[in-house]
């Protein structure tokens, strides 16, 4: 049951992760142009 509980947690905190990863690099990729253009 512990150990069930634990990879529960890893699969959550993995899944976050990789979930913000994604967003920032959707936002990276979508500001860099516009970043670019103001300089």
């Amino acid at each position: 049951m512990d150990k069930s509980r634990k990879d529960r947690a890893a699969v959550k905190v993995t899944g976050a992760v990789l979930t913000v990863a994604a967003v920032l690099t959707t936002l990276y990729t979508l500001a860099a142009p516009a970043i670019i253009i103001k300089k």
